[in-house]
């Protein structure tokens, strides 16, 4: 699945739109979908720290990069 993003962390985090969709749709759909998260390498912060709520991506794609994240 491919989720938006504001900008994300190299940890799977991100910063999406503000309304929670995805992290609901993750959370009554299980896990065995992959997350995919299509981010500009500019965007990527050191440290994104997440609410309760917030569910992990599994891969963040950039223009030049593809960064499998850190469990």
């Amino acid at each position: 699945i491919i989720v938006p993003a504001l900008c994300c962390d190299k940890n799977g985090y991100r910063i999406g739109y503000g309304k929670g969709f995805y992290d609901r749709f993750f959370k009554q759909n299980g896990s065995k979908q992959k997350r995919i998260i299509l981010c500009f390498s500019d965007l990527i912060e050191n440290n994104i720290c997440p609410d309760s709520f917030d569910e992990k991506c599994d891969i963040i794609i950039t223009e030049s990069s593809i960064y499998k994240c850190k469990c």
